[in-house]
């Protein structure tokens, strides 16, 4: 197996900061709006779908299907 490029690496370490920063910010906004008054779940509801998606929803469907 080759070792990847010093220049494939740079690009998922760029990549993987500007995801890690958008993610960051989501949060910090959810938190000043649950500060205000919004409700979390909602709130974490809006980061899975935003950056995890298919995740959380799949987690629901397996427990629907248990029930």
């Amino acid at each position: 197996m080759t070792q990847p490029s010093r220049r494939s690496l740079d690009q998922h370490r760029t990549a993987v900061g500007v995801h890690r920063k958008a993610l960051e910010q989501a949060v910090a906004s959810a938190i000043r709006q649950w500060h205000e008054g919004a409700d979390g779940n909602v709130l974490i509801g809006k980061i899975e779908q935003q950056f995890f998606p298919g995740q959380a929803g799949d987690e629901r469907d397996e427990n629907q299907k248990r029930d």
